[in-house]
């Protein structure tokens, strides 16, 4: 497409350079008018109107030459930019088409793995960190690829669950840490009570 372009610039730079020699024939022919006072009116005239019948005609044959290759480069360009167009719109068609795969893929890879998780905690009744930070890593994305509703309630019922396991393993743990307050304070209490006592 440079090319026609350059090719264009030089035709407009030609069609400039034909108008201003045009100018300067008009121009000579004024000086030449003037100049020949001497020479009977009628030839000079004559020579003058003939000289410019035959520069018209020339500017004319030169100005149609021109436009005819303007318009055969034009008519070039035309057809490059429609290919290019047709080009463009299959590349922006298989462009959709493999996004729409591609998207297709991924919910479906989320999918399975939502559902793995999910049977995996069915099973064991219990679901890991691990898992519960990739679960909430790629619901959103699945979400947003448009997922179903099966595998939101799906998703639910393992927050619950995960916090239903976490609640229990903080309880566990206090109650733990009280059982062993408790044996400590009992220690100390079977240590001061005498030995005959006991």
């Amino acid at each position: 497409m440079d090319v026609t372009l350059n090719v264009f610039i030089a035709i407009i730079g030609l069609i400039v350079t034909i108008f201003t020699g045009i100018i300067i024939i008009w121009q000579l022919t004024d000086k030449i008018k003037k100049s020949t006072k001497n020479i009977s009116k009628d030839v000079a005239n004559e020579q003058i109107e003939e000289y410019d019948k035959l520069s018209r005609e020339r500017l004319t044959q030169s100005i149609e030459m021109i436009e005819h290759k303007i318009d055969t480069k034009i008519d070039s360009l035309k057809e490059s930019i429609a290919s290019y167009i047709k080009e463009q719109k299959k590349l922006n068609n298989n462009s959709i088409e493999n996004i729409q795969l591609l998207k297709a893929s991924l919910i479906e890879a989320y999918k399975y793995d939502i559902r793995k998780v999910y049977y995996k905690l069915r099973e064991t009744g219990e679901i890991t960190d691990a898992n519960k930070a990739y679960i909430d890593k790629i619901f959103p994305m699945y979400r947003s690829l448009g997922g179903n509703s099966d595998i939101e309630a799906k998703y639910k019922a393992m927050c619950e669950v995960y916090e239903k396991q976490t609640q229990e393993a903080f309880d566990e743990a206090r109650r733990k840490k009280q059982l062993s307050a408790q044996e400590v304070l009992d220690l100390d209490f079977k240590e001061e009570i005498p030995n005959d006592l006991q």
